[in-house]
């Protein structure tokens, strides 16, 4: 873990004021970075935001629902400061997941649910835009050029 904590060390000299940590390993090894992330920061007397990401409903876990709250009240209680639910994309689970959670909650923005308003409403605290922007700029751009092959022209470009 001694790796770990020299990178801790080396965001936290940047200026860095949080992380997200995944659970894709599994539960386990993931209470371990927490632990010792956590532990090395009160040794230290260092802050850093730590967004728990949990990804149940991201891999298609069976009950990624239950998962996920069971994983939020743990990591909670290791002190985790933040909730991150990539994948989730219901309305009413999302509700549940900031219902039971004492972490506030960050979810990746969908087509589905869209509005910040409707994202607000259920609970969250957070939207993350993940590659979204950048696919939307890449899309674009691909249009733009396919507009400049199309009419030989690079008018598309002032406009």
């Amino acid at each position: 873990m001694q790796t770990l904590t020299d990178n801790i060390q080396r965001i936290l000299d940047l200026g860095v004021a949080g992380i997200n940590i995944e659970d894709t390993e599994g539960e386990e090894v993931y209470m371990e970075k927490l632990t010792c992330i956590k532990n090395y920061l009160e040794k230290t007397g260092q802050k850093l935001f730590i967004n728990a990401r949990t990804d149940g409903f991201l891999l298609k876990l069976p009950s990624p629902l239950e998962t996920t709250l069971k994983r939020a009240k743990r990591y909670a209680d290791a002190g985790a400061d933040g909730l991150f639910v990539p994948g989730v994309q219901e309305k009413d689970i999302i509700k549940e997941i900031c219902s039971a959670s004492t972490l506030p909650v960050n979810v990746v923005a969908v087509s589905k649910l869209s509005s910040l308003e409707t994202l607000t409403e259920c609970g969250v605290k957070r939207v993350s835009m993940a590659v979204l922007l950048y696919k939307a700029t890449y899309n674009q751009l691909s249009n733009i050029a396919s507009e400049v092959l199309k009419e030989n022209s690079f008018a598309v470009l002032n406009a």
